[in-house]
């Protein structure tokens, strides 16, 4: 209701032939580009024939004139009573048009009383087969789109609920397997923050006063230790996303003495466990204080490094209260949750904190007293991988395993991308460098690269280790397909064919945003 009474304001209206165009184009070729559409399409026509088969012997329409009439103008007349009352809606003239449209198809094809009029009905939904699950491995080359927010969220996460603020910013689903919550859902919502340990939330950016009340007053009982910004040219679509955790009591606490030199000191760690799954969080609690009054705010990191110092994972935010509210010889309580990424192999892992002056450009970090660090050892996490054996279809080449990928693609107003998310793993040591993932186009090789850091160096990942990889915009005026594979260490795993289509293919539920006149 906010997003309708916010964009109502828009003063944009499609003219009806632009409308009428812009349905027919992607009418006659949205079934070649995305299979769901077509499977839509199936389904609808599907039902119609039915109800209209057997209201046939209750109606008292005996003109099919009438019966046209009451199939095609009655939902048009609907559609444009609530275009009047939400004009946001007005955008998505194609519900108003589709479901006449096929109302008319199936009234021809009734009225014809043709066999070949069944056969015509399930000609879409033979079109949709590559949308089926059965055929998951694409083996047509029609990819589903992927959000910016499947590139962070998958592999950064293991399969945890969604809140999202607006279901544009999830559709289509971000990833497979993560259930996703609408935020306007006051039910849904608070389920999930009453039941879930960990969740995602995603909000309009613009739209920031809405929801940033309430995301405060989850602090009281919830840790964020993941944010992320997103642009976009369309202001609807900027998003911000967080990752929250419950907080945890402490399960054990380890006595320190750590004094940094400007006064703050730590004097114990407070451990909620001694291991942590791949995807999942870790949580401390800090008992800090200060020796001296400060006058200026200090940012908290803590980072995970391996034996040979390789960062791996980190956060850093402010202490609630800030620092320079802190009152000398106060001990203040403060809870720490860090995010281990998928990515990171199983292993014993260092667990370090340290302090930077808030807003300070290369963030010099805060000397020990002493000078000789500028972090304090809390102690050793032990970093799981998640129990699940590899799926079916899983190949192997070299010491690697790899498991069928998911691929996506998005199209952007500089050009396609394609993302591919994939679970590997390995007998022996293997190197991270060693894995290759190309899109070969007709016009040459586009390389795919990790939208994220790893350190250098190989890894023991017999429980398997999640991986995302994406390409860069791919302009493409015309339909382009072109073979994808993966190669690891020279030895190719998989390849399969994907299509590159044109944005204006698919429909655009965007079209309003991208064509008003006014902000």
């Amino acid at each position: 209701e906010h997003t309708a009474r916010s964009l109502s304001a828009i003063p944009v209206r499609p003219m009806p032939w632009e409308v009428i165009g812009h349905f027919w184009a992607n009418l006659l070729t949205g079934p070649l580009a995305d299979g769901r559409f077509a499977q839509s399409v199936a389904l609808a026509m599907g039902i119609l024939f039915a109800v209209s088969w057997r209201a046939r012997a209750f109606l008292p329409i005996r003109s099919p004139l009438a019966e046209l009439t009451a199939a095609v103008w009655l939902p048009l007349a609907l559609g444009a009573l609530a275009a009047l009352r939400w004009p946001f809606f007005a955008a998505r003239y194609f519900a108003m048009l589709l479901i006449p449209t096929l109302a008319w198809i199936t009234w021809l094809l009734m009225r014809s009383r043709r066999r070949w009029a069944l056969p015509l009905l399930l000609l879409p939904g033979l079109i949709g087969l590559p949308g089926m699950p059965l055929l998951s491995g694409r083996p047509l080359g029609l990819e589903s789109e992927y959000s910016k927010h499947h590139v962070l969220i998958h592999p950064w996460s293991a399969p945890i609920p969604i809140i999202a603020h607006a279901e544009w910013l999830v559709f289509p689903p971000v990833v497979r397997g993560y259930p996703v919550y609408g935020w306007s859902d006051l039910t849904q919502r608070a389920a999930v923050v009453s039941q879930a340990t960990e969740f995602w939330f995603i909000g309009v950016t613009p739209y920031r006063a809405v929801w940033d009340g309430w995301l405060q007053g989850l602090q009281a009982t919830h840790v964020i230790d993941f944010q992320a910004e997103f642009d976009h040219f369309i202001p609807e679509y900027q998003a911000s996303v967080f990752h929250l955790v419950r907080q945890t009591p402490p399960a054990r606490w380890a006595a320190a003495d750590v004094h940094w030199a400007n006064g703050l000191r730590l004097s114990a760690v407070g451990w909620a466990a001694e291991g942590v799954e791949a995807g999942r969080s870790a949580q401390w609690r800090l008992r800090l204080s200060t020796d001296r009054p400060l006058d200026r705010r200090w940012t908290l990191f803590v980072h995970l490094v391996d034996e040979a110092g390789r960062l791996w994972a980190n956060w850093d935010a402010e202490p609630d209260p800030p620092t320079d509210r802190w009152m000398p010889g106060q001990v203040y309580e403060i809870p720490r949750s860090l995010l281990i990424p998928r990515f990171v192999p199983a292993g014993r892992y260092r667990v370090h904190i340290g302090w930077y002056e808030t807003g300070t450009p290369g963030f010099p970090r805060l000397p020990l007293v002493g000078g000789a660090a500028d972090t304090a050892f809390l102690g050793e996490l032990e970093v799981v991988a998640p129990e699940a054996p590899m799926r079916l279809g899983t190949r192997t080449a070299g010491p690697v395993s790899l498991e069928p990928p998911e691929v996506r693609v998005r199209p952007g107003p500089e050009g396609a991308r394609i993302a591919v998310a994939f679970r590997w793993g390995s007998r022996s040591p293997a190197p991270f460098a060693g894995w290759q993932v190309v899109w070969k186009a007709p016009w040459g090789a586009v390389p795919l690269q990790r939208p994220y850091q790893i350190p250098e160096g190989a890894a023991l990942a017999s429980g398997g280790v999640e991986e995302v990889w994406v390409s860069p915009p791919i302009p493409s005026g015309r339909p382009a397909l072109g073979w994808l594979e993966i190669h690891y260490g020279g030895h190719p795993l998989d390849r399969r064919p994907i299509w590159i289509f044109p944005p204006a293919v698919r429909w655009s539920y965007d079209w309003l945003f991208l064509n008003r006149t006014s902000p």
